[in-house]
């Protein structure tokens, strides 16, 4: 991790950022500092406890001229999809937290993570609306262009199908495909997660997706690698490992991107593929949040720890870091609570 050097934007902290103190590195997912900031509003429930404890560790514990937790633009996205009469609340919450402090890439071909304070967040974030409006725009063009041709080759299938189901949900698919709703990515999702769980297309031909179960992410990279390989080869679509799989399912030639977002995206169709990721999929903004979290993985993924309260996240996010090699930590709250509690007591004299 780098600091940038000093322009007329950006300052660096006031202590000296060169000195041999490590600086350890947390990044929090939204719903995180969501929590962080109305922890009464989990009442009742056990998340409630974690919470508290997690603001405990955070403003009592944690030595911050040896921790940073910075922000990214994957949380200024979470704030800008929400409620624009809450901008300023949740922005000044993010400034609190995090002191000001935001992970940046540097415009290089490797996209390396550099960390610098940020001295007026409220203009940054306005820039980055700006940005978010207008690029969304674009991608959705082309994807539009992408689902167009994949429609009308669907199209002239779906009547050869026996089963009705099967029937059903293709001419949903092509529907949903050919909306002019760019929204509606939701529901592809939620059609792709019945296909997984539809019954025979027709008599004795039964469609079988790569499927692991989540114990998986437990292995090593390499043998987690061969598993994914071998669900692959034994399933019904016709890949021979997890290279092929990733150059067909692929929408488009990635290799203008940085080398992480590479891999990343490669990685993410991977977990998607052989089931591990488990999104329940009820709000129409599902899909949207599915990008949005992979902003946070393309910046959480590379530091020391990434802590989540989503369960779906946390399993997306463990198999990424797993399928990757990373050296990164993802953490449940109560999971790095209970760790943190843990390496507290083993340095306490009396060990209590």
């Amino acid at each position: 991790m780098r600091h940038r050097a000093k322009d007329t934007k950006w300052k660096r902290t006031p202590e000296n950022p060169s000195s041999q103190l490590v600086i350890i590195f947390i990044i929090f997912d939204w719903n995180v500092l969501t929590y962080l900031r109305e922890p009464d509003k989990l009442s009742g429930s056990p998340l409630h406890f974690w919470v508290l404890a997690l603001q405990e560790i955070l403003f009592s514990w944690i030595d911050s001229k040896r921790t940073c937790f910075p922000f990214s633009t994957a949380h200024f996205a979470d704030i800008y999809h929400g409620s624009s009469d809450l901008y300023d609340a949740k922005l000044q919450h993010l400034s609190q937290i995090t002191d000001d402090w935001c992970l940046f890439e540097y415009p290089n071909p490797e996209s390396e993570l550099f960390l610098d304070r940020c001295v007026d967040i409220q203009a940054y974030f306005k820039i980055c609306a700006e940005h978010m409006h207008s690029g969304s725009t674009e991608s959705s063009e082309f994807l539009k262009n992408v689902q167009d041709n994949v429609a009308a080759t669907l199209d002239g299938q779906a009547e050869e199908i026996p089963s009705e189901e099967w029937r059903t949900l293709i001419l949903r698919l092509t529907t949903a495909l050919r909306s002019q709703n760019m929204d509606n990515d939701t529901e592809i999702l939620r059609i792709n997660k019945a296909m997984r769980n539809a019954g025979p297309v027709g008599e004795d031909v039964q469609l079988d997706f790569p499927a692991l179960s989540s114990s998986a992410t437990s292995l090593d990279p390499v043998a987690f690698r061969a598993s994914v390989d071998e669900a692959i080869l034994n399933s019904s679509f016709p890949y021979r490992n997890s290279t092929e799989a990733i150059e067909g399912l692929l929408p488009y030639d990635l290799s203008t991107l940085p080398p992480f977002m590479r891999s990343l995206l490669e990685a993410n169709v991977i977990v998607d593929l052989v089931g591990l990721s488990n999104e329940k999929l009820r709000k129409e903004t599902a899909a949207r949040s599915l990008h949005t979290d992979l902003q946070h993985l393309r910046y959480g993924l590379r530091t020391k720890f990434f802590i989540t309260a989503d369960e779906a996240l946390l399993q997306r996010a463990k198999a990424i870091s797993v399928w990757l090699d990373l050296p990164v930590i993802v953490f449940s709250i109560q999971e790095f609570v209970t760790l943190t509690v843990q390496v507290a007591k083993k340095q306490r004299p009396d060990g209590a």
